[in-house]
Formats: structure tokens, C-alpha cells, sequence
């Protein structure tokens, strides 16, 4: 059985969103927020990503979330695999990927697929 494909990219840095956008190289950048979670939101390719995470936690305690707004359902592997490597070239490691998977207001279950570390892929 093959698993699921990947719609969820996810990390922590205290780095700020908008900066993230433009590091990963997302264009016409959009920036908000509302009570619980802050994002941005830009173009990548043909996709549409947005970064979000919550706003309530100090940024290196809360996971910093990608998954695309338009254009797909899910990444396709060389996106995939540049994203990755673009947030590792940036000293963000470990990446994960996998699938954020709702559960009840601000709760996910986060299900790993793999894992990209520096030097080190899984």
C-alpha cells in the first residue's frame, strides 16, 4: 500500500512568515491574521502557498505550517523537494512532510511521511 500524497510541510524557526515567503522565493506576498492564526500567503510555480501558524505561542514552541491554497491538492515531489531543501539551505531542520489531519478547533494530528534533516534524509 502506497501512503497518501503529501499536502502539509512543517517545521519550527522563529523566523517571520513574511520573511520565509520571500526566502523560499513565493511572489506577490500577502500577509494577515485573526485571533488565533497568523499567514502568508504567495505563488510558487503554478501553486499557491500558504504559511501559517499561531500567533498565541512564542514561534519556536508552535509548528510553522506549508500546504497549498490554490492550484493542487497536494505537492508534487519536486516541489516538495525544493521547499525542503530551500528551508534546510536556510537552517531550518528538521522539515517534516506529511498530512495535517483536522481534529477539533485549533487541533491537528500530524501524520509523518518523511522527514528531511541537514546531511539527512528519511
Amino acid at each position: 500500500m502506497t501512503d497518501p500524497p503529501i499536502t502539509d510541510i512543517w517545521f519550527r524557526t522563529d523566523k517571520g512568515l513574511m520573511e520565509l515567503g520571500l526566502l523560499l522565493g513565493l511572489g506577490g506576498l500577502f500577509y494577515d491574521y485573526e485571533n488565533y492564526w497568523e499567514w502568508v500567503i504567495g505563488s510558487y510555480g503554478n501553486l499557491e502557498l500558504d504559511i501559517t501558524r499561531t500567533h498565541k505561542l512564542d514561534p519556536n514552541s508552535t509548528d510553522t505550517r506549508i500546504f497549498i491554497w490554490k492550484g493542487g491538492d497536494f505537492f508534487p515531489d519536486q516541489i516538495l523537494e525544493e521547499l525542503a531543501g530551500k528551508l534546510i539551505d536556510i537552517g531550518i531542520s528538521p522539515v517534516y512532510m506529511g498530512r495535517w489531519v483536522y481534529q477539533t478547533g485549533n487541533e491537528f494530528e500530524k501524520i509523518i511521511q518523511k522527514e528531511a534533516r541537514a546531511n539527512k534524509e528519511t
